[in-house]
């Protein structure tokens, strides 16, 4: 189910056609890994196009506006007739040439017509077959393609209706034709009756795949993956803003969560850096209270005592923490730190010996 801040972005992306991950972080007031997150989610589920460092509105066919031939053909008139020009110096006698149905190719005709001779053209264009049609000196071949994928009844009643009228032509007047044209006939029948049948299964199929709904989100091991890449990257780059808003989010989606101890520790160093030591004593404090190993734990203590000893100017509340370490874990180097450090807060407040 789409949360709200997901809604608001497709419905800013479809009002201004495309919009950057800055934007519309600014916007929503999260930060950009968060809305590349989104991103994700609205692209699987069709209601955007993701692009790089954004996202785009998804055009649908009433919102082209593409002219008809004979219309286009008049856009850069001069320019199309210069390329046509052009192109009639490579065709020499006895080539066969293949054009298709775009407007520039519709004027190459219109030039073909008029310059050429003894070439055969293949084409699947109507208007490049009537430009081409009073040309004598031409051989003039069409052909017409059927994709089942588009054509979505034709394909299944009427190639076997056309192969039967034709088996019957050629059953009911056999004096009329060779026994190789009947048999042709008897055979493009039966050749073409279980071609519409698997056109129609094929487009069956696609029919139902596009009435499905769209993908549920990412799975949570997915999304909590994704969350503790985006903050190591976040980490490694100095970013402090951008990985302490996705550690939040992290925490708000994954309460029980945690980063690698190094990430950890590092998200940790970096509010610290940045003077935010709230935000770096509550980063310390989920580590000593995990279920990592004794050492581990005893060293985010250590950590976060030495910050309200050295830059909080707390002398109680590292007495405090230094205490419980020495009392709480078994002996090891972050324990003696401890005690270490403890002696050094008797020492400041003239306690020594007590």
């Amino acid at each position: 189910m789409m949360r709200q801040r997901q809604q608001k972005i497709v419905g800013h992306v479809e009002k201004v056609g495309i919009a950057s991950l800055a934007e519309l972080a600014q916007l929503f007031d999260v930060s950009e890994f968060t809305i590349r997150r989104d991103i994700d989610y609205l692209a699987k589920s069709h209601l955007v196009a993701k692009v790089k460092g954004g996202a785009q509105r998804i055009e649908t066919p009433s919102q082209f506006r593409e002219a008809h031939l004979p219309g286009r053909m008049q856009i850069n008139l001069g320019q199309k007739e210069r390329i046509a020009a052009r192109a009639i110096e490579f065709i020499r006698p006895g080539d066969t040439v293949f054009l298709d149905g775009s407007s520039t190719i519709a004027c190459l005709a219109r030039a073909v017509a008029r310059s050429c001779h003894d070439i055969t053209v293949v084409t699947n264009s109507i208007l490049v077959a009537l430009e081409l049609s009073e040309a004598t000196e031409i051989r003039l071949v069409g052909c017409i393609l059927i994709f089942p994928l588009r054509v979505y009844v034709a394909a299944f009643w009427l190639i076997p209706f056309w192969f039967l009228i034709n088996f019957l032509g050629a059953t009911l007047s056999p004096e009329q034709g060779s026994a190789t044209g009947y048999w042709a006939h008897l055979g493009g029948f039966f050749a073409g009756l279980p071609f519409g049948i698997l056109s129609r299964i094929w487009v069956a199929r696609e029919q139902r795949a596009e009435k499905e709904p769209p993908p549920a989100i990412d799975s949570p091991a997915a999304m909590l993956a994704r969350y503790r890449e985006g903050i190591h990257s976040f980490i490694i780059a100095g970013d402090f803003d951008s990985a302490w808003t996705a550690w939040q989010n992290m925490q708000a989606d994954f309460p029980k969560a945690l980063l690698s101890i190094e990430d950890q520790f590092a998200l940790a160093r970096l509010a610290e850096k940045r003077e935010i030591y709230d935000a770096a004593a509550l980063a310390y404090r989920i580590l000593a209270n995990s279920n990592h190993a004794d050492e581990i734990r005893a060293r985010a203590a250590v950590h976060m005592g030495g910050l309200y000893l050295d830059r909080l100017g707390d002398k109680d509340r590292a007495a405090l923490i230094f205490q419980k370490v020495i009392s709480k874990f078994p002996r090891t180097d972050a324990v003696r730190d401890a005690e270490q450090r403890l002696e050094e807060i008797f020492g400041r407040s003239g306690l020594a010996g007590t």
